[in-house]
C-alpha cells in the first residue's frame, strides 16, 4: 500500500487542498478522498471525458458554465486487473458538489442559469440529490431539486417565464396569441438505462398568461387553467404532447414541425407515419376554423388538415363547428 497526501497543488486547474491518495493491491487501484475546489467548465470537461458521461448523458457536448464548485468526497479508480484475479471493484465515486456563484449554459436546449448556489450529492453511476439549489432562468429565481431511485434521475425545476422565453425555447415564431407571464413545474427524466427516452414534463396553471384564442379556448391573464406538457428526446426527433382545457394533442419536431394531431373534446388520431400536416379533430363551443387557421398574410407556415359541418346554433350568441372529416385546408398554419 502505498499512501499520498496532498497538502495544497493544482492539477489541469483543479485545486487539490488537503486530498489523499491511496494505492492498494500492488497499485491495482487507487483511493481517492477528494477536497477539490474547480471551475464549473472544468467539472463539465471532466464529465464529457469519464465513465461519468455515460450515466449523466443530459450533459451536452456544448454545455458550458462559470464560477467555482467545491468538490468534497471519495473515488476508489481501478487502474490495473492483478493477476490471477478474474475482477476487480468497478468505478466507485461519492462526491458532494458545492455551487457558488455558478452559471451553466445548455445552448442544445436553449436555457440558460445563472447564479446557482447549493448544494449537489452524486454518486456514480445513477443516484443523484439535491434539495433547493437557487439560480436564475428567465431573469427570474429558480429552486432546483435532485431525486433518482433504481429506474431514473429526475431534476426538477420550479421558475416563471414569460410567453418569450417560451417561445426561445421552443425556436417558433410568435404567433400573437399568448401574452404574460406563469409560474412553472418542470422535471427531466433521464433513465438509468441507456435505452430509455429522455423526457421532460412541464406543467402550469398559466396564471398571469392571457390566450387571445377563440371561444372556450380564450383565457384573460388572471384565470387559471391548467396545462401540462410532455417532451420526448428521440434520436431522430423530439415527440411533444400536451393537454389544455378541452384540447389535447401531439406534435412531431425535427429540424422543424413534421407532423401533428390536436383534438377537442377527444383524444387526437394516430397519424400515418408520412403525413406531413396538423389534424384537427373533435368539437368546441364557437369553433370556426378560419378563426385559428392564419392565412398566408401573416407569414405562417404549414398544413392544417380538417373539415367544417355546421350544427343549428344553441343560442343567439353560439354555434359549434365540428371537425369530423379530413381536408386539405388552403390557408397555413404554423404547429
Amino acid at each position: 500500500m502505498v499512501r499520498v497526501t496532498l497538502d495544497r497543488g493544482v492539477s489541469d486547474g483543479v485545486r487539490l487542498d488537503g486530498s489523499e491518495v491511496v494505492l492498494r493491491n500492488n497499485v491495482a487501484y487507487a483511493d481517492l478522498e477528494l477536497i477539490s475546489s474547480m471551475e464549473t467548465e472544468m467539472a463539465l470537461a471532466f464529465v464529457r471525458t469519464t465513465p461519468l458521461a455515460d450515466s449523466l448523458r443530459f450533459v451536452g457536448p456544448e454545455w458550458d458554465g462559470d464560477g467555482r464548485l467545491e468538490v468534497l468526497g471519495n473515488l476508489h479508480i481501478p487502474i490495473k486487473q492483478p493477476q490471477g484475479e478474474e475482477d476487480i471493484a468497478q468505478l466507485q465515486l461519492d462526491i458532494n458538489v458545492r455551487m457558488f456563484d455558478a452559471s451553466l449554459q445548455m445552448p442544445d436546449l436553449r436555457l440558460s442559469i445563472a447564479d446557482l448556489e447549493g448544494d449537489l450529492r452524486y454518486r456514480y453511476p445513477n443516484w443523484l440529490r439535491s434539495s433547493r439549489v437557487s439560480g436564475t432562468l428567465f431573469g427570474n429565481n429558480v429552486f432546483i431539486d435532485a431525486d433518482s431511485d433504481a429506474e431514473e434521475m429526475v431534476l426538477r425545476f420550479a421558475g416563471r417565464a414569460t410567453h418569450e422565453d417560451v417561445l426561445a425555447v421552443l425556436d417558433m415564431e410568435d404567433p400573437g396569441v399568448v401574452s404574460g407571464s406563469a409560474d412553472f413545474l418542470a422535471s427531466l427524466h433521464v433513465g438509468a438505462d441507456p435505452d430509455q427516452v429522455t423526457r421532460l414534463e412541464v406543467v402550469s396553471d398559466l396564471k398571469g398568461m392571457a390566450l387571445d384564442l377563440p371561444a372556450d379556448l380564450r383565457k384573460p391573464a388572471d384565470v387559471a387553467r391548467p396545462v401540462d406538457v410532455a417532451v420526448q428526446f428521440l434520436e431522430e426527433r423530439q415527440i411533444v404532447s400536451f393537454r389544455h382545457g378541452a384540447a389535447q394533442g401531439w406534435l412531431h419536431l425535427a429540424e422543424g414541425p413534421e407532423r401533428g394531431a390536436v383534438g377537442f373534446g377527444q383524444p387526437p388520431p394516430v397519424l400515418d407515419g408520412r403525413a406531413d400536416y396538423l389534424l384537427l379533430t373533435g368539437e368546441i363551443e364557437g369553433f370556426a376554423l378560419e378563426e385559428v387557421v392564419p392565412d398566408e398574410e401573416r407569414g405562417v407556415r404549414g398544413r392544417v388538415h380538417a373539415a367544417q359541418a355546421e350544427r343549428p346554433s344553441r343560442g343567439p350568441d353560439r354555434s359549434r363547428r365540428v371537425l369530423h372529416r379530413r381536408r386539405r385546408a388552403r390557408r397555413r398554419h404554423h404547429c
